[in-house]
């Protein structure tokens, strides 16, 4: 596979350049505007301002340094056209998010909550054209699966439960492993809107974590525990208002 070449004098963009090649592990070069590029370069990237002035067919123009850099990765492997896409999604508190083009793994991910799914999913399908799209939820985790249910139907997508019972686990990354393996299994399509019913489990140990992240200061109200289980509010958020309740009380 040919290198990408970071052509830019944008200070900022160049550095954040690097910092996302280098996690995602891709072989880059840097070069001045205006110098020669070697063949052994398959892609330049540069600023949405250099752009026009950057003479080389396969370019990529942006402002934002990890969407140009999954840009770049789409276009080097040869990912930008799928006939069938498929996402995989193994529910929980950080969901592992994998995307299959045409039976090939071209992505995995790991979203910050179940909300954020969209925004990941949504970069995803922006990289890449393609035919047909079905997202593939795994059947487990019901709070966070339902929340994350919610959250992608407005995508308008085909959206399947699978049941990850016997999910194969394919590298370190266990909820990535599982959101692999939910992809490459069919399953029932979701016809219904699921609600978000946290049990008493749930918000059993979501106190016991407030407890833990306010250091034993305090333990938030099984009402600010319901609204972090169906991702209303967050734990800070949530310490937060319990505080100002407990000061409250004490004045």
């Amino acid at each position: 596979m040919k290198i990408v070449a970071i052509m830019t004098r944008d200070f900022r963009l160049y550095h954040g350049l690097v910092r996302e090649m280098k996690r995602a592990d891709m072989r880059y070069i840097t070069l001045e505007p205006g110098e020669p590029i070697p063949p052994y370069v398959g892609l330049v990237i540069t600023s949405e301002e250099e752009c026009g002035s950057v003479g080389f067919d396969r370019k990529i123009c942006v402002s934002d340094p990890e969407k140009g850099v999954k840009q770049a990765l789409v276009y080097l492997t040869g990912t930008e056209k799928c006939r069938k896409l498929i996402i995989g999604v193994d529910p929980g508190k950080k969901p592992g998010i994998a995307v299959i083009c045409d039976g090939k793994i071209v992505e995995r991910m790991q979203a910050l909550n179940p909300e954020d799914c969209l925004r990941v999913i949504e970069d995803a399908l922006s990289s890449r054209t393609y035919d047909a799209a079905t997202i593939r939820i795994g059947h487990g985790d019901l709070t966070n699966r339902n929340r994350t249910i919610t959250v992608l139907r407005e995508l308008g997508l085909r959206m399947e439960l699978v049941d990850e019972s016997h999910t194969t686990k394919l590298t370190k990354n266990a909820d990535i492993d599982a959101a692999i393996s939910i992809a490459f299994t069919e399953g029932v399509k979701i016809r219904e809107m699921y609600d978000i019913s946290p049990s008493p489990g749930e918000i059993r140990e979501i106190q016991r974590r407030s407890r833990m992240e306010s250091i034993g200061a305090l333990t938030i109200g099984k009402d600010l525990a319901d609204s972090v289980a169906r991702g209303k509010i967050t734990m800070k958020e949530a310490i937060e208002e319990q505080r100002r309740r407990n000061e409250e009380k004490r004045a």
